[in-house]
């Protein structure tokens, strides 16, 4: 769709397991983009059906997917860029979109529009969180309540500056929606900002600085190389490349850079991560304004138990869940050979942490859970850490296994 799309999300919109993609567009006319944001349903084995096109008004920038009003059907929010309008289609039964209901914010976005949503004050409930200042970084969130409906809560502001686009997800692993937002110019005024959110659940803590290439335009996260820990991918306009932020075990982040041709031209959004082949690794799809969406395909083999040194002794073992793939409720076993505190945790494609199905500490031998989930059909990976009981990380590593839920 070359020259037409300009945000782009992707994600399970119909609830079978397959991820979909939703894009909109910055242009007015004749189009059959125009004015507008597109679905299109993943069919399996990377094809895609056409799902609809839903009038937005001109200059819909930026696009998210979520749950915005507690029903278990994602819904679909797009930001206009000129008006300081949000249209939020809400998903109708048989997976259908009706006219959108409109926020009218308290000025016109200007050249970086920012939305996002996330569960940030902790209660089960997406909310949504919009940039409110036109000259640097202030959010406001609009809180999701009891009844599904978003309710304009506390407003904040960061720092001062030329803030591209924010990203959401739980960074450090501890149950809290961090930030990440690349920022600034041409280098050495080229930064990525994390922020931690606090244990009040409001506020942020600014973290580490990263410095980047030139012009860090947008960004996404998921679990690239499928190891159960989230990374950052970062697009930079201008430069047909992209840096790739891996984290590792310590929660340090070490930056690769790609070169990836005819994509150089983006707005806030124009990234996303999702399985868009259907072969279960999180993939890219970026949106370039001039030269057109393409897919960056995941040859990653997925990690399912790390190796250690054979004359390492074992301190645990993480067997494969049974039955898998399953339908309702599995078994995951864990072997402990050294009293230890022990975290087994559920995360999904794209490095977001779903359950925990233990969080303490385990004595010597072999311990069982039932994982019953209630979330959408897809694949996860159980990931198995610890310490020793001195705080001490164990010689084991970290283990992941792979599962598939069938809904």
């Amino acid at each position: 769709h070359s020259g037409i799309v300009s945000g782009i999300d992707v994600a399970d919109i119909n609830g079978d397991g397959l991820m979909d993609i939703a894009v909109s567009a910055n242009i007015a006319g004749n189009s059959i983009f125009a004015d507008s944001m597109r679905i299109y349903y993943q069919l399996g084995g990377g094809k895609y059906i056409d799902g609809g096109k839903y009038p937005c008004g001109p200059a819909g920038r930026v696009l998210r997917i979520g749950d915005l009003n507690n029903d278990s059907l994602n819904d679909i929010a797009v930001c206009s860029r000129d008006s300081g309008i949000i249209h939020i289609f809400y998903q109708k039964a048989g997976h259908s979109f009706g006219q959108s209901t409109v926020i009218q914010c308290d000025y016109s976005f200007g050249f970086d529009r920012i939305i996002n949503i996330g569960d940030l004050n902790h209660d089960g409930q997406q909310d949504l969180i919009i940039n409110t200042s036109p000259d640097g970084f202030g959010l406001t969130i609009f809180y999701q309540d009891v009844n599904g409906a978003l309710v304009k809560g506390n407003s904040f502001g960061l720092f001062l500056g030329e803030v591209h686009d924010i990203e959401l997800a739980d960074l450090n692993n501890d149950g809290k929606i961090d930030i990440v937002a690349p920022w600034g110019g041409n280098s050495p005024n080229a930064k990525l900002y994390l922020f931690y959110q606090n244990e009040n659940g409001i506020d942020f803590t600014k973290g580490i600085i990263h410095d980047m290439l030139d012009i860090p335009e947008t960004a996404a996260i998921g679990d690239l190389d499928m190891d159960g820990r989230p990374d950052i991918a970062i697009a930079h306009g201008g430069w047909e490349t992209m840096t790739i932020l891996h984290q590792n075990n310590n929660g340090s982040f070490e930056q690769f850079r790609y070169r990836i041709p005819y994509c150089s031209h983006y707005y806030s959004r124009g990234l996303s991560i999702g399985d868009i082949t259907g072969d279960s690794r999180p993939d890219m799809l970026i949106a370039d304004w001039e030269h057109g969406t393409n897919v960056i395909i995941n040859t990653t083999i997925p990690l399912s138990v790390q190796l250690v040194n054979s004359n390492t002794p074992r301190t645990m073992q993480l067997v494969q869940n049974y039955p898998n793939p399953f339908n309702g409720s599995t078994t995951i076993s864990v072997e402990i050979m050294t009293e230890s505190v022990v975290m087994l945790d559920i995360y999904n494609v794209l490095g977001r942490k779903v359950a925990t199905l233990v969080n303490g500490k385990l004595t010597t031998g072999v311990h069982t859970f039932r994982w019953e989930p209630e979330i959408s059909s897809g694949v996860y990976f159980a990931r198995l850490s610890a310490i020793t009981l001195n705080g001490q990380p164990t010689s084991a590593g970290t283990l992941i296994r792979k599962m598939i839920y069938i809904k």
